[in-house]
């Protein structure tokens, strides 16, 4: 009768291990497709900043007090977009 219970015992414990690993497993899973998905919505927002800085650059005066405040800008812009890089680090 020892045999069977300590038998028993082992399987039921190795069922809640398995189903533990399966739950962690799903975690995992949803965490990377939730990061690529991040990844994703962040290329494109730079994307959009990047041509909304050259739609503007387009916009320049030639005598190039235009071409001093499109750089301040495009300045700020590097800047939170490095900023944004460290956050996701």
């Amino acid at each position: 009768m020892g045999v069977f219970v300590r038998n028993r015992m082992t399987h039921f414990s190795l069922a809640f291990l398995c189903s533990e690993f399966s739950k962690e497993r799903e975690k995992a899973k949803a965490r990377g497709d939730f990061h690529k998905l991040r990844e994703k919505q962040q290329i494109e927002e730079d994307l959009r900043g990047y041509l909304d800085w050259i739609t503007q650059a387009e916009d320049i005066d030639p005598e190039g007090e235009e071409r001093r405040h499109d750089e301040q800008k495009h300045g700020t812009y590097l800047a939170l977009r490095r900023q944004r890089r460290r956050r996701r680090h």
